[in-house]
Order: structure tokens, then C-alpha cells, then sequence
């Protein structure tokens, strides 16, 4: 099951910046796997940043 969130989370990475766990829902979540990365330019004609979005899976608790 996907869920999609649409709001700012917490996330640790590594040193190279990849996410190895989230706060979500006053939980510390593991990141098992991670599926899909990609990058969006946004609005850039509105000044917008590059964003970086991270398809990922949690370990455990498939509701989480």
C-alpha cells in the first residue's frame, strides 16, 4: 500500500544524503527499501527550487 505525503516530514540520511529513517506520526520509521527517486523543477519561472522526492519503503508496520 502507497501513501503519499503531502507535507513536511523529518527525515536522517546518511552522508551522501540518502534517507535511512523518518518522523512521522511521533514514530522513528526505518526506511527498508528505496524504490524511485526523482527530481522536479517546479515553478521555476516563479523562482521555484529543484525538489527531490524519494519513493520509499518502511519497515515493518505497513500502516505506518
Amino acid at each position: 500500500m502507497s501513501k503519499l505525503l503531502n507535507k513536511p516530514i523529518i527525515v536522517f540520511t546518511e552522508k551522501d544524503f540518502t534517507p535511512r529513517k523518518v518522523h512521522y506520526q511521533n514514530k522513528l520509521l526505518v526506511i527498508d527499501q528505496i524504490l524511485d527517486r526523482w527530481q522536479d523543477v517546479g515553478k521555476w519561472w516563479e523562482g521555484e527550487s529543484v525538489k527531490e522526492f524519494w519513493r520509499v519503503q518502511i519497515q515493518g508496520d505497513a500502516n505506518a
